[in-house]
């Protein structure tokens, strides 16, 4: 398959997104939680 899928690379691109994001969310997430409580 030579051919590459248009949404298999927009697949790749949202979950590398999703785990940025989520990663983010842990390190911010943590804090922001502890300030708000």
């Amino acid at each position: 398959m030579a051919h590459i899928n248009p949404n298999h690379l927009l697949f790749i691109r949202w979950a590398a997104t999703q785990q940025l994001t989520q990663l983010m969310l842990k390190g911010c997430g943590v804090q922001t939680s502890k300030t708000d409580n």
